[in-house]
């Protein structure tokens, strides 16, 4: 399948060759427009090639916050720190030096796959309950740019890459991180750990903080190893 570029290089070819040969057959113009297709093809194909193995350009990664590349429009940004076991499931900590490697040695190894460039470049391993139903819970690292990120969600639309999630005997209803939130909550309930949040709406409510901390050697080690 063409992407974006090569569709809008080949409307390029596809206008210049259609000034040329108005006049002549639809089938010369035809030969010309597959000539002019031809060459874009073999480097998209070059271009995929080179691309690290489990690399995606599509973002059908519907849960992810990297993929949006930017905060929640309208929300208020809270200027304060939350507790550090709100970013620990499992034992594994957010921003660990090898988030994914902790991940594997505890839930399995899973499909790395890659989407995305620059400040959206993400990376993600994914795993799933055993069971289906009633609901089909997903836990998923993901490491950008100068984020790592977890998520815990149930259910939800498949995406392209859903299909590699790894099923683990961890991942159930019942998880939670080291703070005490897990699925089924009520807002209340998620208030009484977080504090006021940064926008409710209905059953949504949503915490947007900021902070500033003097990195410490250790964490300055893992942003340097990145």
């Amino acid at each position: 399948m063409l992407q974006d570029d090569s569709l809008m290089n080949v409307t390029r070819h596809f206008t210049s060759i259609a000034r040329i040969i108005r006049a002549q057959r639809p089938f010369v113009f035809l030969v010309a427009l597959a000539r002019a297709i031809q060459p874009i093809l073999a480097q998209q194909k070059l271009d995929q090639h080179l691309l690290p193995p489990g690399y995606t350009y599509d973002k059908s990664d519907w849960w992810s916050q990297l993929r949006r590349g930017d905060a929640d429009p309208g929300v208020t940004v809270q200027k304060r720190e939350t507790a550090v076991s709100n970013f620990r499931i499992l034992g594994i900590d957010q921003g660990d030096k090898d988030t994914f490697g902790k991940a594997a040695s505890k839930l399995g190894k899973a499909q790395n796959v890659q989407r995305g460039d620059a400040s959206t470049g993400r990376s993600q391993i994914c795993y799933t309950s055993l069971q289906d139903h009633p609901k089909k819970i997903h836990l998923v690292f993901e490491s950008g740019e100068v984020s790592d990120l977890f998520y815990l969600f149930a259910d939800g639309p498949d995406w392209k890459g859903s299909d590699l999630c790894v099923k683990s005997i961890s991942v159930t209803k019942n998880l939670s991180v080291a703070s005490g939130l897990r699925l089924g909550q009520t807002p209340a309930e998620v208030k009484a750990i977080l504090g006021e949040p940064s926008a409710a709406m209905g059953n949504k409510i949503i915490y947007s903080l900021t902070f500033e901390k003097k990195t410490s050697l250790s964490d300055f080690d893992k942003l340097t190893t990145r």
